[in-house]
């Protein structure tokens, strides 16, 4: 299974010096938040607008980074595979309510299979999600970056890894 776990930027940290809100419980963090220099540098997935909708319908808040002055553009690359946004997750979201991570995991994995829904084209997707076990601390990125029918496995690897982090 391509499923990576690496350490990851301090997200209150990169929001205060970027511009941005720290987010709270479930977030989508833009392209480049861990390495950009500058506000201008950082962009949206293409189906972040679509996933925010799908997540709202479902009854998941997402908190986020972007202040109403603030509108980041949206990128959309025409190759085979699908990126999808990145989720962040507080362990405190975790630990209050483990289901609304499974409800926010299944709206990426059903979005991507409907995006490659009769398509004949290789259908490898790029998907990561970001939690942090409190402020103060280094969070971790799972990302899985592979073919559709591994996605299933992404779901456990992240619940486990959270479950890790989220014990004293």
């Amino acid at each position: 299974m391509p499923v990576t776990v690496e350490d990851f930027c301090i997200v209150a940290d990169r929001c205060k010096s970027l511009g941005l809100l720290h987010p709270r419980g479930l977030a989508i963090l833009p392209r480049k938040f861990d390495s950009a220099t500058q506000l201008a540098e950082l962009v949206h997935e293409d189906s972040t607008a679509t996933i925010r909708k799908l997540l709202r319908e479902r009854g998941v808040q997402e908190s986020s980074v972007e202040n109403a002055a603030q509108k980041l553009p949206r990128i959309q690359e025409n190759a085979g595979d699908l990126i999808l946004p990145t989720f962040f997750i507080t362990a405190s979201l975790f630990s209050e309510n483990p289901a609304l991570i499974t409800v926010a995991l299944n709206i990426l994995s059903n979005y991507a299979t409907d995006f490659f829904k009769g398509s004949s084209r290789t259908r490898n997707v790029d998907v990561s999600v970001v939690f942090e076990r409190d402020e103060n601390k280094v969070s971790k990125r799972i990302r899985y970056k592979g073919d559709l029918s591994g996605m299933k496995d992404l779901q456990d690897a992240i619940l486990r890894a959270l479950e890790d982090e989220a014990r004293p």
